[in-house]
């Protein structure tokens, strides 16, 4: 099932004009579509940059701002969100966003490994995690995929 929501997730990103290399913002609480708009975008060669949704209403403009430099500076394509939070998203200033679109309308029935013709070379950016920035301005932290590699070994 991982494996079929996440090409189905990737079919749907390449098909609104992702390319290898580009960015994708992942906006959505722990759930299955996380997961699969995360490991979708590796299999479509994108870079996720997972941010936290919004938790309090009272909180949203400092939310928004916050969020907005992590989507500036990160140079996102494509938001994937949640029903809740899809009107604040839009209203976001982002230049380089093409597109927004909730987790559970990313899908591509029709989607195979085979169309996605990308392959990662370990020095290739795996994902762009951002800082809490609690002392200031949240940065971002590139990981190759050599480095999830040798993270995940180091764990086994």
């Amino acid at each position: 099932e991982t494996l079929a929501g996440a090409t189905s997730a990737a079919g749907a990103l390449r098909a609104r004009g992702l390319k290898p290399g580009e960015t994708v913002a992942i906006m959505l609480p722990t759930c299955r579509e996380f997961f699969f708009t995360f490991l979708g975008t590796l299999l479509a060669g994108g870079i996720p940059v997972p941010i936290y949704p919004p938790i309090r209403a009272d909180q949203l403009e400092e939310y928004a701002r916050r969020q907005s430099g992590i989507l500036r500076n990160a140079e996102v394509r494509i938001l994937v969100t949640f029903k809740e939070a899809e009107r604040l998203a839009r209203l976001l200033d982002i230049p380089s966003l093409r597109c927004v679109v909730r987790g559970d309308e990313l899908v591509s029935p029709g989607a195979s490994l085979a169309d996605l013709d990308y392959s990662a070379k370990p020095e290739d950016i795996a994902l762009i995690q951002y800082t809490s920035g609690s002392t200031g301005d949240p940065k971002g932290v590139t990981l190759t995929h050599r480095n999830l590699v040798t993270n995940v070994r180091a764990i086994g």
